[in-house]
């Protein structure tokens, strides 16, 4: 059933019921994946409504739910365009992952400054990485992994310096990594994996010592990795590298 936000009611509540078990006759601050702020007029702030057979696309009106800091509507099978969020101020974490997404993503979400989470992968999205992106220093974990995302990858995404965990493998991306990624000092996971991405490794990536995993495989990069790769990266336990035209091996170094 398509899922509905009605802008129109007093509370901007859930209007359409997609879940079989939600009742009108109690309030809809009690449904399950229903969470109110009872200071706040009962106003939603978090809708949990993750894996529930949901399909249709997102309601527009969804966006005039200004106190929601939690939207997961991950892993059913919603479709469309994802709708202008940017009035959701105090968002910290959208997750709308697995599903069937299309379009592109939207430059407005660059309004979420708050936002801390941005699960996207594993839809249909295209186009290109939206520079936008790079505004939201807040971020922890940036998901857009699994698409169809073309371009390039934008050097201001270097600017979400508490950036921990960046998924942008499996899409189209091309062109070089941008150096700015090695700016990144709490970074734990890199995936930039099976894309069409080009040129040398940066030498910047070699200074994340917070990096546990860096995948870079399936790519056309080419570079002769330092010999110092395992003092560098003191954190690195997991690197991908195959199918690429990188120059040699390992250092025996970094095997300790």
């Amino acid at each position: 059933m398509l899922v509905q936000i009605s802008s129109a009611c007093k509370h901007r509540m859930l209007q359409y019921l997609p879940i079989t078990s939600w009742n009108t006759s109690v309030p809809y601050c009690k449904w399950r994946g229903i969470t109110c702020n009872p200071k706040n007029h009962g106003r939603v702030t978090v809708i949990n409504l993750t894996s529930q057979g949901l399909s249709g696309p997102i309601a527009a009106s969804v966006g005039n739910l200004t106190l929601l800091h939690t939207l997961d509507l991950s892993r059913n099978q919603l479709f469309g365009q994802i709708p202008n969020l940017g009035n959701l101020q105090k968002m910290q974490a959208l997750k709308l992952n697995e599903n069937s997404l299309n379009g592109t993503i939207p430059d407005t979400l660059a309004n979420c400054s708050n936002l801390k989470e941005l699960h996207l992968y594993s839809n249909s999205l295209e186009g290109a990485i939206p520079r936008e992106i790079g505004f939201l220093t807040n971020l922890g974990l940036l998901g857009l992994s699994h698409n169809n995302l073309s371009g390039t990858i934008p050097p201001i995404v270097g600017n979400i310096t508490h950036l921990e965990k960046l998924y942008l493998g499996y899409n189209q991306l091309e062109g070089s990594i941008p150096d700015e990624l090695g700016q990144f000092s709490k970074i734990s996971i890199m995936d930039l994996a099976q894309n069409n991405l080009s040129g040398s490794i940066p030498e910047s990536l070699f200074n994340l010592s917070s990096l546990q995993q860096l995948g870079l495989n399936i790519n056309q990069l080419s570079k002769t990795l330092p010999n110092d790769l395992g003092d560098r990266l003191s954190s690195l336990q997991q690197l991908f590298l195959g199918q690429n035209m990188h120059a040699g091996r390992p250092p025996t170094r970094f095997f300790r």
